[in-house]
């Protein structure tokens, strides 16, 4: 290990996707290593998700920009490409980011930013999206003009997405690690593993904890949350934290002047 700090940012996506999902990524905050969190705003129960989030003070909170799940933030008929039959986003995620018009995905991303700020009572730490709509080259550079607008920091998961991402101002970590998985992805040993490599500067570690409390369809990834949380919460995981020196961060590490 080199003698440059190394900051690491541990964020669930997800949160207010159900109650026990939201409870779960709480309890993986409480008890383990995460500290970051991103909430789906379009969904019912957003603002008991929001009291939920408040008894964590150091839980930074971003908002989960969704084109694929559930009713608008905008009026229906300001984003009419985006919508099913019954009035819902098309639970599509590979057609949608590449057809949807990046004007009416501006305006509803502007809706959801606007309602997580109405609930919340204060902005995001960061954005980043549901089924990694925004890293599509067509709706990259929409999430890119919000995040500049906003002054927000942007998930970008590739080495070419974090270069534009820098090239028009917006912060985002300097690494990315994570995934889903047919078994909970983040198991311990994969944890100590991503642990040992890291070297230096900021790393985004995206993970899905949660207790599974919806229809198995529902979401492509299910029960292997439950089994995240266990990891995330393994104290031999705190312990290597602790012993390589890791700080645990939010987003706002990534704030101009923060250390990287």
């Amino acid at each position: 290990m080199t003698g440059r700090l190394v900051l690491l940012i541990v964020n669930a996506d997800d949160y207010n996707l159900s109650p026990g999902v939201s409870a779960g990524i709480l309890e993986a905050h409480r008890r383990g290593i995460l500290t970051s969190t991103t909430a789906l705003v379009n969904l019912p129960g957003l603002e008991g998700a929001s009291r939920a989030a408040a008894t964590c003070p150091a839980l930074g909170v971003g908002l989960h920009l969704n084109l694929t799940l559930g009713p608008p933030c905008a009026p229906a008929a300001e984003v009419p490409g985006l919508l099913g039959a019954d009035g819902c986003f098309r639970r599509e995620p590979k057609r949608v980011p590449a057809e949807a018009s990046p004007h009416e995905v501006a305006r509803e991303w502007e809706g959801q930013l606007a309602r997580f700020r109405a609930v919340f009572g204060r902005g995001p730490t960061h954005l980043d999206s549901h089924h990694d709509v925004h890293a599509h080259p067509r709706l990259f550079p929409v999430a890119l003009r919000l995040a500049r607008a906003a002054g927000l920091p942007l998930r970008a998961q590739t080495a070419p997405l974090r270069e534009e991402a820098r090239r028009q101002g917006v912060a985002t970590p300097d690494a990315f690690a994570g995934d889903v998985a047919a078994g909970p992805y983040w198991t311990v040993p994969r944890l100590l593993e991503t642990l040992s490599s890291l070297t230096g500067g900021s790393t985004e570690l995206m993970c899905h904890p949660g207790r599974w409390d919806l229809p198995e369809g529902a979401s492509r990834y299910h029960r292997q949350r439950e089994g995240e949380i266990e990891a995330l919460c393994a104290p031999a995981v705190r312990r290597e934290v602790e012993r390589r020196g890791i700080r645990l961060v939010t987003f706002a590490a990534l704030a101009a002047g923060a250390p990287r």
